[in-house]
C-alpha cells in the first residue's frame, strides 16, 4: 500500500469462502502482521524516490517473511497498489516507477504478476474501503450462513484524496467512472456509487491553502506555520526563526470556512458539493481515517458519541480556532514543514466537507471489531474471490 505519507505491507491469512459469502481472514493476526514505513515514495518535486523504495521494499518483504513460511512463498501472491499520490503523478514518472517496482517484486520469493502492481482507480479505492468496512461489520453475513445486515456508506478522508462510497439501487443512473460492482462468492450483487476527490485529502487541501496564502502575502515570506492573520490558524499561533518575526493566525472558523470554499472549491465542477454526477447521499455513513485521527489527537471522543453531524465538527473548530497559545505547539508535523496542518483548519475543513456533501450524520470510526478500516482489506478479499478456481 503506497500512500502519500508512507508505504505499508499487510500479511493476510485467508481461508476460502466455502459456504460463506466471502473468504475468511484471520482478523486477530492482522494488527501484528502490518508494518508501515515513511515517508511516501513520491518526492516533494513529484519524482519517484527510487532509493527510498529499495530500502523500504527490502525491509517490508523481510517483515512478511516472518509470517509466510519459506515453502509457501512461491504460491503466496504479493500485490502493490498506489493511491492518490500516484494518480496525481506525471504519466511518464508513474510508468518508470511501476516498472521499477515490478522488477523488485518479481525478484522476491513470492508469486508475482506484472498486473498486480498498479495504481488504483479512485472508485476502486473507495469500493475496497466499502467492502472492508462492511465485511468487518458483518454486513455480508457469514460464519456458516449467518444473516446479513444492512450496508453503510463510507466517507474516507486520506492525505491526498477523499472517497465517498455507498450502495445504490439499480435504477440510480451512475457515470461509469463512479460505478463499482461487487459480487460475493454466492453471487449476490452490490452496486456502489464510488467517487474519489483527488487533491481534496487533508494534507493536499492544507498545502493548497498554504500556497494560496503565500501568493497573496505582500512579503512573500515562507516561515513555517505562520500565515499572517490566517483565519484557519488559531490566534497567537505561529513560528519564526526569531521572536520578533513571529506572526499569529486569525483564528476564525467561519472566515476559514469561507476561504476553504473560495480557494479549494471556487468554480471547480469537480469539487465536493459541485460534482453534478453525485447522487443524493442516502443511508447511514461512517467517516474514517483523518475524520477519526484529527479529533482523536485532542481526545474529542467523537467515536463515543454515536452519530454526529457537521455541527459537532463546527463546535470543535470554533473552540480550537479561538485558542490562545503562550508558545508554539506542533500537533501534526515537523517544524520545518510549511504545510503543517492545524486542528483549526482540519476541523473547519471536515465540517465544510460534510455540509457540502449533504451528510446529516456520520459515525466516526477508526476500527471495527478491533481492526482498522482500510481499503487494503477489501482489496485482499476481492483478489481472493477473483483467484478462486472456476
Amino acid at each position: 500500500d503506497a500512500g502519500s505519507s508512507g508505504t505499508r505491507i499487510r500479511v493476510f491469512d485467508v481461508a476460502p469462502a466455502g459456504g460463506d459469502p466471502l473468504p475468511r481472514i484471520d482478523l486477530d493476526k492482522l494488527p501484528r502482521q502490518t508494518k508501515k514505513l515513511g515517508p511516501g515514495l513520491i518526492a516533494k518535486d513529484g519524482d519517484f524516490a527510487g532509493d527510498q523504495w529499495q530500502r523500504q521494499s527490502a525491509e517490508l518483504v523481510r517483515f512478511a517473511d516472518n509470517f509466510v513460511p519459506k515453502g509457501q512463498r512461491s504460491v503466496t501472491p504479493i500485490l502493490f497498489f498506489g493511491t492518490a499520490a500516484m494518480r496525481l503523478m506525471r504519466p511518464s514518472t508513474k510508468k518508470m516507477m511501476l516498472e521499477r517496482i515490478r522488477q523488485t517484486l518479481a525478484a522476491t520469493e513470492y508469486r508475482f504478476e506484472s498486473r498486480w502492481a498498479r495504481t488504483l482507480l479512485a472508485r476502486e479505492e473507495g469500493g475496497f474501503a466499502w467492502i472492508a468496512a462492511n465485511y468487518l461489520n458483518g454486513s455480508f453475513g457469514g460464519d456458516g450462513g449467518g444473516a446479513s445486515r444492512p450496508t453503510f456508506g463510507v466517507i474516507e478522508l486520506g492525505g491526498g484524496s477523499m472517497q465517498v462510497t455507498f450502495e445504490v439501487a439499480g435504477s440510480v443512473r451512475l457515470h461509469s467512472d463512479d460505478e463499482f460492482v461487487f459480487r460475493t462468492a454466492q453471487g449476490r450483487k452490490h452496486r456502489l456509487y464510488a467517487h474519489g476527490y483527488d487533491s481534496f485529502g487533508l494534507d493536499h487541501a492544507l498545502k493548497r491553502m498554504w500556497n494560496s496564502s503565500l501568493e497573496s502575502s505582500p512579503e512573500g515570506r515562507k516561515e513555517p506555520c505562520q500565515p499572517q492573520g490566517d483565519p484557519c490558524y488559531p490566534k497567537s499561533y505561529g513560528w519564526a526563526a526569531r521572536p520578533e518575526d513571529a506572526r499569529a493566525g486569525g483564528g476564525d472558523w467561519k472566515l476559514c470556512t469561507g476561504e476553504i470554499q473560495q480557494i479549494l472549491a471556487g468554480a471547480s465542477a469537480i469539487a465536493p458539493g459541485r460534482y453534478t454526477r453525485e447522487p443524493e447521499l442516502t443511508g447511514p455513513f461512517i467517516a474514517t481515517v483523518n475524520f477519526f485521527l484529527v479529533q482523536n489527537l485532542q481526545r474529542m471522543r467523537f467515536e463515543r458519541r454515536g452519530r454526529v453531524g457537521p455541527s459537532a465538527f463546527e463546535d470543535e473548530a470554533r473552540r480550537w480556532c479561538r485558542k490562545i497559545f503562550r508558545r508554539p505547539i506542533w500537533p501534526f508535523r515537523r517544524r520545518d514543514d510549511a504545510a503543517c496542518p492545524m486542528f483549526c483548519f482540519a476541523l473547519s475543513y471536515e465540517a465544510w466537507l460534510l455540509r457540502v456533501l449533504g451528510v446529516q450524520e456520520v459515525e466516526v470510526v477508526d476500527t471495527i471489531r478491533g481492526v482498522e478500516v482500510e481499503w487494503a482489506l477489501g482489496a485482499a478479499l476481492v483478489h481472493s474471490l477473483q483467484s478462486r478456481p472456476s
